[in-house]
């Protein structure tokens, strides 16, 4: 038979991971031999918090096998946010982590692109006359904002 195990991370739909749960899930992937096992994530849709784990586990497999983004693509978004630029900017190595995480979300993207979530509710709010609707919109968008940062 086939050895499986199971790992649970309560995260609300439409939100970020909490940093216990995100945490967790890192306790659990940094034991994770990824070039001899798989990792499967789902979400009741199969889209946010499916797409933030796989993104997570890309993370902690370029960084468990010392790999490299590919240099050959741009991963640079189409769309800078301020809090992201701030942030990568204050960091170390900032550039390339967002490097990291671009190539991450981009080959994670095959439901959502985490990035592409955040323009396209952004510019839905925008178009909405309803205000209600529009700040439910935004409510979602900075979600996927966090996901991002």
């Amino acid at each position: 038979g086939y050895r499986v195990s199971y790992f649970r991370v309560p995260v609300t739909d439409e939100h970020e991971p909490e940093e216990k749960d995100l945490m967790n899930l890192i306790r659990v992937l940094v034991d994770v031999d990824f070039e001899k096992n798989h990792v499967v994530f789902n979400c009741q849709m199969g889209r946010g918090r499916t797409t933030t784990g796989m993104v997570i586990a890309c993370l902690m497999r370029l960084k468990k096998n010392n790999l490299e983004v590919p240099q050959s693509q741009n991963y640079a978004p189409k769309e800078q946010y301020n809090l992201i630029t701030r942030l990568v900017r204050s960091l170390p190595n900032g550039e390339a982590a967002r490097m990291r995480v671009d190539y991450c979300i981009d080959i994670c993207d095959v439901m959502q692109n985490l990035r592409d979530a955040i323009s396209s509710l952004k510019k839905t709010a925008t178009a909405d006359p309803d205000p209600e609707k529009r700040s439910f919109l935004l409510h979602r968008a900075l979600h996927y904002l966090k996901r991002y940062f």
